[in-house]
């Protein structure tokens, strides 16, 4: 199936994007984009964490729920609820 991979590569993606905001954070330091996105070391460990984690659960729920009915909609629904954890620790 097409969307348990692709849901696992976003959430690898994520992952990546983290460390690369935590690079970002050890060669720039703390910034705050326009007022709404803080990037800080709290928030680039907590990013990280959680896109580590949200990536793990959806490579284990993969192989777990393959060929369940509903399984396109699991993923989508886990990528949404990652995307705003991770939009709500960023949030200045």
């Amino acid at each position: 199936r097409v969307l348990p991979r692709l849901a696992e590569g976003a959430a690898l993606a994520a992952l990546v994007v983290g460390v690369a905001g935590l690079a970002q954070l050890v060669i720039t330091g703390p910034v705050t984009l326009a007022g709404l996105v803080r990037l800080d070391a709290v928030s680039a460990t907590m990013v990280v964490l959680v896109s580590f984690v949200g990536w793990v659960v959806v490579r284990y729920t993969r192989s777990y729920l393959d060929g369940e009915a509903r399984e396109g909609a699991f993923h989508g629904l886990l990528l949404a609820a990652l995307a705003a954890v991770n939009l709500q620790v960023q949030a200045a």
